[in-house]
């Protein structure tokens, strides 16, 4: 081959180089410059819009990048542009729904029977006859705690939802058990009268059942309690860290009312309603490291009715409006929905779903 053909040929190998590239990273590389530089010139689009039965009383959830609507007795599985991808029918009367982002976790709590399912109806895992439940938690790893009806006990599983352990509380009522993503271990809140006197502590076992540590939060009332490095508990008056070892590290009053909270990568991030001297209400959005020796805030001026967060963004809704914040916390979107929103959710890092009663509507952003 000749100097000119080999100069040609290179060339055209070139092109189609800079073509792939072009093609598959210049969407990500425009969001990025929008989110960085000209965060007002972020593009949202409503891409489709589910209808929810007439009359049915459902649940929304995403999985594996599939929208499930869940209720009476029946589930119903949505792709992106709002098609319907498969149907099942719900045996029990009472069935509650769980989800991360691979799986459905359908448990029905009268007969004791839990189910995981992934985004295309398949069933991956089954459980029959684990007694009366009454709460459930899932993971994101997809571990799965229950604690049984009528009882002081938690039965763990694992991702095959085989049992691994079980832990007993003697005295005391179980009020929440979670199960953090970042750590295999199970977390409870548990409340107590003890001599007339009210105790409050989050217990914290392994997946086989074994002790870990107590953290004593002192009588008061346990809100929320989330896991990373640190563990973080938010109370009626304060927000305590302990570390793994359940030793507090950290005690911060809260200025105001936590209305939400939300953990995330080490941060926890909160809505926060305080009551000024004139009587009128701020609300602040209050990012905490995890073992509280550092924050960010920023005001919230219309409130929050809840907050979502990934790694790109953290969404702020009140009523039907969704705004839309970088990490760094400059706004770069707004949506109007015209709903009154009951929750919203990440399908992917760029896509949100936002549901009220009636309807289902998802977002692309740009």
């Amino acid at each position: 081959m000749d100097r000119t053909k080999l100069t040609a040929r290179l060339f055209e190998v070139g092109l189609l180089f800079l073509i792939i590239l072009f093609v598959f990273f210049l969407p990500n590389m425009i969001t990025a410059l929008k989110v960085n530089f000209f965060s007002t010139l972020l593009d949202i689009d409503r891409v489709s819009v589910i209808v929810m039965p007439d009359k049915l009383q459902s649940d929304v959830y995403v999985a594996n990048e599939t929208v499930v609507v869940g209720g009476d007795n029946q589930l119903m599985g949505y792709d992106k542009e709002g098609k319907m991808i498969w149907h099942r029918e719900l045996r029990g009367t009472d069935t509650q729904l769980r989800s991360n982002s691979q799986y459905l976790l359908i448990a029905e709590k009268t007969r004791g029977e839990v189910v995981l399912v992934d985004s295309e109806n398949v069933v991956v895992a089954s459980v029959r006859d684990l007694g009366r439940l009454e709460l459930i938690s899932f993971s994101e790893d997809s571990r799965v705690a229950v604690k049984l009806a009528g009882e002081n006990r938690i039965l763990l599983l694992d991702d095959s939802l085989a049992i691994t352990g079980s832990i007993d509380i003697g005295e005391g009522e179980i009020i929440d058990l979670q199960l953090p993503s970042v750590e295999e271990v199970v977390m409870l809140s548990v409340v107590d009268l003890n001599d007339n006197r009210f105790e409050s502590h989050v217990l914290q076992f392994d997946m086989y059942g074994r002790p870990l540590g107590i953290s004593d939060c002192q009588g008061q009332l346990i809100y929320s309690m989330h896991m990373s490095d640190y563990q973080v508990i938010v109370t009626d008056k304060s927000m305590m860290s302990f570390n793994k070892e359940a030793q507090l590290v950290a005690e911060i009053g809260s200025p105001g009312i936590v209305n939400n909270s939300v953990s995330y990568k080490n941060r926890l991030y909160t809505s926060m309603i305080s009551t000024l001297e004139d009587g009128s209400e701020e609300t602040k959005l209050m990012i905490y490291s995890d073992d509280l020796s550092s924050y960010e805030e920023m005001d919230l001026p219309i409130g929050a009715d809840g907050l979502l967060v990934n790694d790109r963004f953290i969404a702020v809704y009140v009523d039907g409006l969704v705004t839309l914040y970088d990490h760094s916390l400059k706004q770069v979107g707004k949506i109007n929905t015209q709903l009154t929103i009951s929750n919203i959710q990440w399908l992917d890092q760029m896509t949100l779903v936002v549901n009220d009663s009636a309807e289902i509507l998802i977002y692309e952003i740009h």
